[in-house]
């Protein structure tokens, strides 16, 4: 009797050994095939490519190339297309022939050796021309032997003093930059009837 109560005795301390054996072998598999919940710390944001980005260009406002101002274009004007604000005999626009020459763009001055020895002619030029230039003479269908007194004048001061005979011509060329008055007087020096005109051919103004 005392046999079988020991050999129960040894086999239930057998089963109870062997029960943890068991138990501890199946809790260290799980925790070795168990999925780990432990974090790093680490960013779990998607990686970038490593590759160096272009330089960014910082705008800057365009420096505007210096400019000069803007000049007047080159005018000129034919006095034949001008007005006279004064005369006591109007001159005649149109085309003279001056020693031989014809100029298309004239102006003619009459003179008579008893009614209108002097013939005085002013444009109003307005300061806005610097050139003048014209050929001064005596027209070719004039009385032979003419002879002329041709006086250029701005604003009232005499700046052209010139005596021309038939046949003659001389160029004339004047700056007027400035000059509000334009003013020729031609003069008969003849003491006979005759045809007399003088002219102003191709006379023009330039700036």
């Amino acid at each position: 009797m005392e046999d079988s109560t020991a050999h129960n005795i040894a086999v239930g301390v057998v089963i109870t050994v062997v029960g943890g054996l068991i138990t501890a072998a199946i809790l260290a598999g799980l925790s070795q095939c168990g999925p780990s919940h432990t974090t790093t710390g680490q960013s779990t944001q998607p990686q970038t490519s490593s590759a160096p980005l272009p330089p960014t260009l910082t705008p800057t406002s365009a420096t505007p190339a210096p400019t000069t101002p803007n000049s007047a274009e080159p005018r000129s004007t034919y006095l034949s297309d001008m007005y006279a604000t004064q005369s006591n005999y109007d001159p005649v626009p149109g085309q003279a022939s001056i020693n031989g020459q014809v100029h298309p763009q004239s102006i003619e001055f009459q003179v008579y050796y008893v009614a209108n020895p002097v013939n005085e002619v002013s444009y109003n030029l307005g300061r806005d021309w610097r050139h003048f230039a014209a050929t001064a003479g005596v027209t070719d269908d004039s009385t032979s032997g003419a002879e002329l007194r041709f006086q250029i004048f701005i604003d009232g001061q005499e700046i052209y003093d010139r005596t021309l005979t038939y046949g003659e011509s001389n160029p004339v060329t004047l700056n007027v930059t400035g000059v509000l008055r334009l003013t020729f007087k031609v003069s008969l020096l003849n003491k006979e009837d005759g045809t007399y005109i003088g002219a102003m051919g191709d006379a023009h103004l330039s700036n």
